[in-house]
């Protein structure tokens, strides 16, 4: 028994047969396309700048944090030398 003979004869279409695209199908085709690849490159780059702009403000705050811890810090140094320099009377000579 041959494979033919077992699975029948295969079905050969014809090319005429087979649908065709036109070229303003195809051009109407590969235009969708890029245009969805278009927004989701543009949806990328908006989510990537987003990130950019939350690690900068991100940033910002703690570099924001740090000065005032140490303006702080400073601002107390300085009363506590203020302070000592004028608890101690000054006697005359």
């Amino acid at each position: 028994m041959t494979i033919s003979q077992y699975f029948g004869q295969a079905s050969r279409a014809s090319i005429t047969s087979s649908p065709s695209i036109t070229q303003k199908q195809l051009a109407d085709i590969i235009g969708g396309i890029k245009d969805e690849i278009r927004k989701e490159v543009e949806e990328e780059h908006k989510q990537q700048q987003e990130a950019w702009r939350k690690a900068v403000e991100e940033d910002h705050r703690r570099n924001l944090d740090i000065t005032k811890q140490e303006l702080t810090q400073a601002i107390k140094v300085e009363l506590s030398h203020m302070a000592s320099h004028h608890s101690t009377p000054i006697e005359p000579p």
